[in-house]
């Protein structure tokens, strides 16, 4: 269900991995996934993302893009969203939060899943919650995919 660009080697990370926490996050809300494009970039990248897509001119930790088309209606290779994720961003953070890269990295992944699904963070106390909600997901992760 999601076609996985790792152009990246900072963190070990497998297609079918987070296939399952992209899974997780939507059962978590109750729904079935839809396919998704996932990418796990660099900073580099993910800026020149949010510059010209956001016109923000600075590295950030996730992007997620919904397309409008209904997901039953989706053609054979199509996908309902996009999650562009910076590997760069996750291996800094993590550092400063107390958490490896991998699960830094795997926060960003279902936080920007959450996007996708509806939950926004535009108020601190939103970002906190969209924060703990991702940080429930990976934490009931079988053991075999959690960061």
């Amino acid at each position: 269900m999601i076609q996985l660009a790792n152009e990246q080697n900072r963190i070990e990370v497998s297609e079918a991995e987070v296939a399952a926490l992209v899974g997780a996050v939507y059962a978590s809300e109750n729904l079935a996934p839809v396919p998704l494009s996932i990418a796990i970039v660099d900073d580099e990248t993910i800026r020149d993302v949010n510059r010209t897509h956001l016109d923000h001119d600075w590295a950030t930790d996730s992007i997620s893009f919904g397309y409008d088309e209904d997901a039953g209606e989706l053609l054979e290779g199509d996908v309902a969203g996009e999650v562009i994720v910076s590997a760069e961003t996750a291996a800094r953070e993590a550092r400063e939060h107390g958490n490896t890269p991998r699960y830094e990295l795997f926060l960003y992944i279902a936080h920007a899943t959450l996007h996708l699904l509806g939950h926004d963070d535009d108020t601190p106390a939103k970002r906190d919650a969209m924060n703990a909600r991702a940080a429930e997901i990976l934490a009931g992760l079988p053991a075999e995919v959690a960061p």
